[in-house]
This record gives C-alpha cells, structure tokens and sequence, in this order.
C-alpha cells in the first residue's frame, strides 16, 4: 500500500511540474537569422519599412534617403536590390520630413509647415505627377494658424486615407499674454483643444478633423512637451502615444474618437510621465536630454501572421550616460489580440537599433546597432531576423 502511495505522489508531482512548465513557457523573440541591405546610405528609421506589391504580389523592404542621395531603394526580402528611384523631382529646395510607399506609382512626400504643408506623389520614374497645398483644401476653424505633420513612427494610411496630425500653433487675431507663465498655458490649451487628427482623402481631397482635446489625455494645461505626432494605424485602429507617457491610447479611424487606452509598465525600467511643469525655464537642450536618457514608448507594431501587438520602450540611463539615445536597453512588450500582456523581452544596450522595427513574413527584422564609422566604412544596413516563440 505504501509502494502504490509512493508511486501515486511522484506521478502527481511530475504532472504539476510539468503544467507549471507549460504555464511559465512565455512568447518571446528567437534570432533565426540575419539579413544585409547595401542601400550606399544611412536610412532614417521612419523613411524605411515593408512594402507589398500588390500588383505582382510581392513582398519588399525599402529604405529612403531624402536629404544627401535623394533616392528610394526598394529590395527583395533576400537583400537583392530591385528597384531605385530618384526623388529629386519633388525634394529640390523643399523639406521633407517623411516618405510613405503606398505603391510603385504612389509614392508620398510630405512637407512641414515652413512649406506650406505640401504633399508630392511620385511615380516609380521618379516623376511628380501630382503636388497638393493642403493650406488651400482643408476646412478648418476660421482662426487657427495651424501646421499639419506626419508620425514617423509606422504607416499612417489605410484605403487613401492619409491620417495626419493636426497642430494648431494660436489663435489669429488674438493677442497672447504677456507674462511668461499665463503665455505658456495659453499655448498650451490652443494646442491641446485643438484636433489632433486631418483624415485626408489622397484621391479626392475630402477631409475631416476629429479627436478634440485629444492631448489633455495625457497631460494638463499646466505641463508641456514637445515631440506630438506619434502614432500609427495598424489593425484597423490608430494607436496614439507620447515620449513623456506610458499611456497608450487607441482611436476609432472612422470615427476619430477614443475607444481605448491602457498603461505599459516595464520590469526592468520606470515608464512614467515626464511632461515638463509650464515656467520651468526648460530648454530646447533639455527636452532633447529627456528624450535621449528617460525611459519612453517608442513604436507599437502589430504581427498579423502571430495575432500579437509589440510595443517597443527605451529604458532609462542617467543624463551623463555614454550610451543614450536608441543604442541603449530596450524592451519589447507582447499582447495579445485583446491587449493582454504576455511577455517583456529584455534586450541589451548596444546590440540593436529598435527604431528599424520591421516585421515581414520571413520574421521580424530588427537593425543591429553600429556606430557612424563602423557604417561609413561597408555602406550596409544589416538585421537580425528573430522568430516568434511560443
């Protein structure tokens, strides 16, 4: 009897041993491989990304210099170079501050305001066949001074609807305060009553404004930061975030307004609100060392082949820190389809470039990190390809 009690006890702990493994076996990034593009330049992470040809169904990676070399490479998921088109047509003497690739004949760039929110469509030629002045065709209240902008951070169109942010700058015709506190709160309710999205419709130029008071989400009239136009469609639904949050907040794209928004918290950094108290006296200098060395959110990307959503955070380092900036620790946070959180990877300062967040059918391209010169002396942007585990 005792030998059957024996045998019993240890069959029991060797099925809840092997459940609680089972329970603790988390989703996390496996590298499977590693891929090399010799683009000749130094793509920015928001001019790069994944592209699919729908009309020769065909899956491609394309990175774009608009400032030195003024072109647009396009590769096969083998780092085979297959198309290069020059973007000298519609950058000559203008500032552009982002490339969107909706197909091979409809390539966008878009201007700041000090070009009067221009847009230009390219062809594969590199020909512009089309140039909107976005000053002359959108409705918006009669007295905003305004400026349009576009996220860098993933794609911001969907069925030709373009989502842009709208920035109202003041009001016309009225005169700001004097002092310097009440100036400051001034600006800042102006811009944050103001809408934060334009939906722009690229083929027939209809446009609407929607998301009201979209930034007192985040903070009050009494605080301020920089750096406003983080978003990105994916999934059917705009998810919208802040550098100074860890507040996600996510956006019906046919309505314009709020559905949903949650906290990240991280295991291994403090994800917290660092907007700046208004008449603290801060710098241009300091908002830049806030972005550089405090812990933010800093792309949410969704897998379709995995259902999962991936929310990329920097970890924090000390404002003397030798490695600040994009090269320093990271995580990478896992939901599920209903924001369930699953898993925060952990990775190390120094290895990957998390900007360059690419997510294809061959797996997820992440950019190794390499310094200036070491990229100067082989002109190649090189990734590790990580696999889902599950």
């Amino acid at each position: 009897m005792k030998m059957k009690n024996k045998s019993f006890f240890t069959v029991l702990f060797i099925c809840l041993l092997l459940v609680s493994c089972q329970n603790n076996k988390q989703v996390h990034f496996i590298k499977a491989d590693e891929l090399v593009f010799d683009t000749d330049f130094k793509p920015s992470f928001f001019n790069s990304g994944r592209f699919y040809d729908k009309k020769n169904h065909q899956e491609f990676i394309y990175f774009a210099d608009v400032r030195t070399f003024k072109e647009l490479k396009i590769f096969t998921l083998e780092g085979v170079l297959k198309y290069k088109i020059s973007l000298k047509d519609a950058i000559l003497g203008n500032y552009i501050n982002r490339l969107i690739l909706v197909d091979l004949d409809t390539i966008i760039l878009t201007t700041n305001y000090n070009y009067l929110n221009r847009i230009f469509f390219l062809n594969k030629e590199g020909s512009c066949w089309k140039e909107i002045f976005l000053d002359t065709i959108i409705t918006t209240p009669i007295n905003d001074e305004f400026e349009i902008d576009v996220s860098r951070y993933g794609n911001v169109i969907n069925d030709n609807i373009l989502y842009l942010h709208y920035d109202r700058l003041f009001l016309k015709n009225e005169l700001a305060p004097t002092n310097k506190y009440e100036c400051e709160k001034y600006v800042n309710n102006n811009r944050y009553s103001a809408p934060y999205f334009l939906a722009f419709n690229i083929k027939d130029n209809n446009n609407r404004l929607g998301a009201d008071s979209l930034y007192y989400k985040f903070t009050d009239i009494n605080h301020y930061g920089p750096g406003s136009a983080n978003y990105c469609f994916i999934n059917n639904k705009l998810f919208v975030f802040s550098s100074y949050s860890n507040k996600i907040l996510i956006i019906n794209p046919n309505t314009l307004q709020l559905e949903k928004e949650f906290y990240v918290k991280s295991a291994y950094t403090s994800l917290r609100n660092t907007f700046l108290k208004v008449g603290s006296d801060s710098t241009y200098e300091y908002h830049n060392v806030i972005l550089q060395t405090k812990a933010n959110i800093k792309k949410i990307e969704y897998d379709k082949v995995n259902d999962l959503y991936y929310v990329i955070t920097l970890h924090e380092v000390s404002e003397n820190a030798k490695i600040r900036g994009p090269h320093r620790a990271f995580s990478i946070h896992i939901y599920d389809k209903d924001f369930k959180k699953l898993n925060e990877q952990y990775f190390e300062a120094n290895t990957y470039d998390p900007n360059n967040f690419i997510i294809t059918s061959k797996g997820i391209l992440i950019e190794n990190s390499s310094n200036k010169k070491e990229y100067d002396s082989v002109k190649k942007v090189k990734f590790s390809v990580f696999k889902i585990s599950k």
